[in-house]
């Protein structure tokens, strides 16, 4: 099912409970993605950059900077 969004939408839905443990780590997250238009699956492209951020907090040591570019 492919829609037109932006990408930046998709990063403003991540989950409470995920930025709380982020938090709990001292990690942060920097995201940056070109805010344009695309035509894709909406729920795939979410779920892939969830399941990121899920693993690289996961796997992260402490105080670590979480890059999604």
């Amino acid at each position: 099912n492919k829609t037109i969004f932006r990408l930046p939408q998709i990063v403003q839905e991540i989950p409470i409970a995920q930025q709380e443990a982020i938090q709990k780590k001292n990690q942060k997250v920097s995201l940056q993605f070109e805010d344009e238009n695309v035509e894709t699956d909406y729920f795939v492209v979410r779920e892939v950059l969830h399941r990121l951020l899920h693993n690289a907090h996961k796997f992260g040591t402490e105080k670590t900077l979480i890059d999604l570019k």
